[in-house]
C-alpha cells in the first residue's frame, strides 16, 4: 500500500489535492501554518481512525470530506471520511471504493458506504494481513487481539511530537493499549510466528486439557483395578473359609481369578477342608490382630518421623540465622595478613577485649555449614523412610479389608445357613457371590490398558503441538531477525555520526525503544542526549525496519510518513521561514538525513515510499525532485478562496494543486 493522493473536499464542490509518487521520496516543504502536518492526521483518519486528530480551526471548518487514493498491490482503493458532526469526537462511516484504474471521485459521487472496520478489514487483506490472532498467556485479563491494518499502520507514521521523542518510538506508542498491541503483533509482522500460531496455542491448550483428563480416567481406573484387587483377595478368603479351593495365595490377578473360576465349577457338596470352616475364621481373627498392631507401629514410626521434620527445621533455622551473622567474615581478604588477636581484622587498631580471631569465626562458620549441610542430606532419606511406611500400611490396609470382607460373607453365610444344610448352602451361597463379581470385574485389565494408551496418544499429541508453539523458538525466531535490523541500524546511525553509533545499535522489543549497546552496558534512547540523536535514532530504526518488510514480503503498507524529522536543526523563525541552514554543521547533518531516505528508497524501489513534510528546502536537483508540487510556501493546504464568502472567481476541481 502507497499514497498516491490526499484530496478535500468542500460541498459546493471545490476539491484540494495533494500527489505523491510512488516508490520515490516525497517532500512537502513550506513555512509554518500552511497544513502540512495536517496530512499525516488526514491519511490516518483515512485508514479508519475513528476518532480523527486533524487539527481545529480553518481545516476542520471549511472541509466536508476527506480521501485519500491509495495503490494497493492488485487495484486501488479510494477511501473517503465525512467530517464530524457537531459535539461529536468519533464516528464509524466510510466511503470505499475498488478498481485497477481508478481515480479520485467527485464531491457529488461521495456517499457513506460502508465503516471504518470494514475497511480496516478489506485493506488489511488486499496488503496481505492473515487471520493472525494473538493469545495472552493463560491466566492474563487481557483479551486475544487480532493483527490488522489499525496495527500495522502504526508502523508507518512518526508525528511531529513522536519523531525527536526519546521516551517513544513508535506512533501513539504512549496512549493506553497501543504498547502492548504493538508488542502483541510485532513478532507477526517480522515473520517470526506464524499467522496460524494462536490456533495452534488453542489447540495446545485443548490438547493439554484432553491430557488431564485422559490422566484422570486413568487414575480412576487404576483406582478401580485397585479395589478389583482388593475384592478378589476377599473373594480368594471366602472361597477358601468355605472350602472351595485349598490355598488363598495367587502370585497375580489372572491366577487369583483362575482359582476363583475353579471354585465356581467345583461340584456341588465339594469342599476342600470338610468341617474346618470355624478354624478358618479362627486363623482369620488371628491374622487381623497383627495387622491392626503393624498399622498402630506404623502410625508410631511416622509420627516419630514427623518430629524430627519439625525439630530439624528450627535447628535448620537457627543455623541458618547464625551463618548469615558470620558470613561476613568473608570479607576480611584471604591473603592479608592475619593480625594478632588484640589487633582489629579490619582496620588494625588494638582492642580493649580482644574478639575471636578471624580464623576461629572461620573454623565456627564451616563447622555450622556441615551441620547443616548434614541436617539436609538426611532429608531424601527421611521422605524415603516416609513413602516405605506409606506403602507398608497400604498394604495392611489392603490385607485388612480382605479379612474383613471375609469374615463378613462367612458371618452372612452362618446366618443364610441356619435353616438350610450348612456346608452345601454355603458353597452355593459362595459361588452365586464369586461368579456374579467374576462376571463384572472380568474387564478391569482391559480397561486400564485402554487408558494407558489413550494417555500416551494424548500426550503425544502434546508434545507435537508444543514443539510448534515452542516459546523459546519463537524467542530466538525473533531475535534472528531483530539482529538483521539492527545491522542496518548500526550502519545508518553510523553513517549519520549519531552518538553511541560506534559499537552496536539494536530494537528492543520489550521496552518498545532503541539501544545502543556500548563497553560500559547498554544505553537506551532515553539516556541519549540531544535532539539531533533522537531523530536520527527513530529514522535509521523505522528505515531499517521497513527495509525487513519490503525484503521479506511482510504485510505492512509500503510507506513511511514523517512530520518535521529535521525540527532540531532550526533554531530561529528566519531558518524556519526560508527552509535554509544558517549553519553548515546543520545543513550537512539535515542533508545526510534526506540522502539516506533517498538511498532507502532507490534501492527498494518501487516498493518503498517516504513522505516528509517539513521546512527543509534543500538547493539540490534531487531534493527539489522529491518536493515536486508540494511546494508550500506561498500556498497553503486550504486555499485562501475556500475561506472567501461568494467569491466571483471561485472554480471547482482541483483547486489549488
Amino acid at each position: 500500500m502507497q499514497i498516491l493522493e490526499v484530496v478535500l473536499y468542500q460541498t459546493n464542490g471545490k476539491r484540494r489535492t495533494v500527489r505523491f509518487a510512488t516508490g520515490a521520496l516525497n517532500v512537502v516543504t513550506g513555512i509554518s501554518a500552511t497544513g502540512k502536518s495536517a496530512l499525516l492526521h488526514i491519511i490516518e483518519y483515512c485508514l479508519g481512525r475513528d476518532q480523527p486528530t486533524i487539527p481545529a480551526g480553518v481545516i476542520t471548518d471549511s472541509v466536508d470530506w476527506y480521501a485519500v487514493l491509495l495503490q494497493l498491490p492488485s487495484t486501488r482503493a479510494f477511501v473517503a471520511r465525512p467530517r464530524l458532526g457537531a459535539g461529536a469526537v468519533s464516528t464509524t462511516r466510510a466511503m470505499l471504493e475498488l478498481g485497477a484504474d481508478l481515480e479520485s471521485l467527485e464531491v457529488t459521487a461521495l456517499e457513506v458506504n460502508t465503516d471504518t472496520r470494514a475497511v480496516r478489514e478489506q485493506l488489511g487483506k488486499l496488503v496481505g494481513i492473515d487471520e493472525y490472532r494473538h493469545q495472552p498467556p493463560a491466566g492474563s485479563l487481557r483479551h486475544p487481539l487480532e493483527a490488522g491494518l489499525g496495527q500495522a499502520a502504526l508502523l508507518c507514521f512518526q508525528g511531529q511530537g513522536e519523531v525527536a521523542n526519546q521516551n517513544i518510538l513508535f506512533h501513539r506508542q504512549n496512549e493506553e493499549g497501543v504498547s502492548q498491541a504493538l508488542k502483541d503483533t510485532l513478532p507477526y509482522f517480522l515473520g517470526a510466528v506464524a499467522s496460524d500460531q494462536a490456533i495452534r496455542r488453542l489447540e495446545l491448550a485443548n490438547a493439554r486439557r484432553d491430557l488431564r483428563r485422559a490422566e484422570e480416567d486413568l487414575a480412576n481406573a487404576r483406582r478401580y483395578a485397585e479395589a478389583i484387587d482388593s475384592q478378589v483377595q476377599a473373594l480368594l478368603e471366602e472361597a477358601y473359609s468355605s472350602g472351595l479351593i485349598d490355598t488363598r495365595e495367587a502370585p497375580s490377578r489372572d491366577e487369583a481369578i483362575r482359582l476363583l473360576r475353579a471354585a465356581v465349577d467345583r461340584p456341588k457338596n465339594s469342599s476342600v477342608h470338610g468341617d474346618d470352616l470355624a478354624g478358618r475364621r479362627r486363623e482369620l481373627e488371628g491374622r487381623r490382630l497383627p495387622l491392626r498392631q503393624e498399622l498402630r507401629d506404623i502410625s508410631d514410626e511416622r509420627a516419630i518421623l514427623w518430629d524430627q521434620v519439625g525439630s530439624e527445621e528450627g535447628y535448620e533455622d537457627a543455623v541458618e540465622s547464625q551463618i548469615s551473622r558470620l558470613r561476613s567474615i568473608e570479607l576480611v581478604p584471604t591473603s592479608r595478613k592475619i593480625p594478632p588477636a588484640e589487633d582489629c581484622p579490619i582496620c588494625g587498631s588494638t582492642l580493649v577485649e580482644p574478639d575471636a580471631t578471624v580464623r576461629q569465626l572461620g573454623n565456627a562458620l564451616d563447622r555450622l555449614r556441615t551441620q547443616l549441610d548434614g541436617v539436609r542430606s538426611a532429608r531424601p532419606r527421611r521422605e524415603a523412610a516416609l513413602r516405605s511406611l506409606n506403602d507398608r500400611a497400604d498394604a495392611a490396609r489392603q490385607q485388612l479389608r480382605a479379612i474383613d470382607a471375609a469374615l463378613a460373607d462367612l458371618a452372612a453365610g452362618d446366618r443364610l445357613a441356619v435353616s438350610m444344610s450348612a456346608d452345601a448352602e454355603e458353597q452355593a451361597f459362595r459361588r452365586g457371590r464369586i461368579d456374579a463379581l467374576l462376571t463384572r470385574l472380568r474387564p478391569a485389565g482391559a480397561t486400564v490398558t485402554d487408558k494407558e494408551l489413550a494417555v500416551r496418544q494424548a500426550q503425544l499429541l502434546v508434545d507435537e503441538l508444543a514443539d510448534l508453539v515452542d516459546p523459546d523458538a519463537e524467542r530466538e525466531e525473533i531475535i534472528s531477525r531483530l539482529n538483521i535490523i539492527g545491522s542496518d541500524m548500526t550502519r545508518w546511525a553510523n553513517e549519520l555520526q549519531l552518538e553511541h553509533a560506534a559499537r552496536s545499535i539494536r530494537l528492543d522489543l520489550n521496552r518498545l525503544t532503541v539501544v545502543a549497546d556500548t563497553e560500559h552496558g547498554p544505553v537506551p534512547l532515553n539516556r541519549v542526549g540531544s535532539a539531533e540523536n533522537w531523530v536520527g535514532y527513530h529514522l535509521v530504526a523505522h528505515l531499517a525496519l521497513h527495509r525487513y518488510f519490503v525484503k521479506q514480503s511482510r504485510p505492512v503498507p509500503r510507506f513511511l510518513m514523517l512530520d518535521q524529522p529535521t525540527q532540531a536543526y532550526f533554531p530561529s523563525e528566519r531558518e524556519q521561514e526560508s527552509g535554509k541552514f544558517e549553519a553548515e554543521d546543520d545543513l550537512q547533518a539535515v542533508r545526510r538525513l534526506f540522502l539516506l531516505m533517498r538511498d532507502v528508497v532507490e534501492e527498494l524501489q518501487p516498493n518503498f515510499q517516504v513522505i516528509v513534510a517539513d521546512h527543509a528546502n534543500l538547493d539540490e536537483d534531487w531534493f527539489q525532485k522529491a518536493v515536486d508540487d508540494n511546494n508550500f510556501r506561498g500556498v497553503k493546504l486550504i486555499p485562501d478562496s475556500w475561506l472567501l464568502a461568494d467569491d466571483p472567481d471561485e472554480e471547482t476541481g482541483d483547486d489549488g494543486d
